[in-house]
């Protein structure tokens, strides 16, 4: 996990939702992985099984709280405590793992992603939490997605447009 050696070696702060503030300090279980999907993917999550991350957080967030003008909406479903950050005056949402713009587990394809299964905690409660995301009306124009290039311009029309792709997909 990226903020592991950014926290030690340069002092960079971490924060994140306190449902996984919990289980990254070890102080919560973690959810592991079920070994879904192709030998990649089942590889990948054993990985991460045996080696689970562990780092101290600076600052736990709840659903609501506002950061460095980053308004936090809790998406739970990649895991509890997964969290969209909203930049109302640019447009800008931050998304993690709960909406990829790449298809994993490579993430070398671009596509409009929701949580992916393999690497999830409960994929329905992620898709839910999407369409209540955007039912509620936020509005954005630009995508960073925690894997997959960003999306500038048109990308709550896209986003929106690509998860339906992706419904009738599976």
């Amino acid at each position: 996990m990226m903020p592991i050696p950014l926290q030690r070696e340069h002092g960079v702060k971490v924060l994140c939702h306190r449902a996984d503030a919990a289980v990254l300090d070890g102080s919560a279980p973690r959810f592991r992985l079920g070994l879904k999907g192709n030998p990649l993917e089942r590889a990948l999550g054993a990985f991460e099984n045996a080696f689970p991350a562990r780092l101290r957080v600076d600052r736990a967030l709840d659903h609501g709280d506002t950061v460095a003008g980053l308004a936090v909406h809790l998406l739970p479903g990649h895991t509890e405590g997964s969290v969209f950050f909203l930049h109302e005056s640019t447009g800008c949402l931050l998304t993690g793992d709960t909406l990829l713009t790449a298809r994993p587990p490579l993430t070398l394809f671009g596509a409009v992603m929701p949580a992916y299964d393999a690497f999830s905690m409960d994929t329905r409660s992620a898709h839910d939490a999407l369409d209540a995301f955007h039912a509620q009306g936020w509005r954005y124009e630009h995508v960073l997605a925690g894997h997959g290039s960003p999306m500038v311009g048109d990308a709550r029309r896209r986003v929106i447009a690509g998860l339906e792709r992706e419904r009738r997909r599976s």
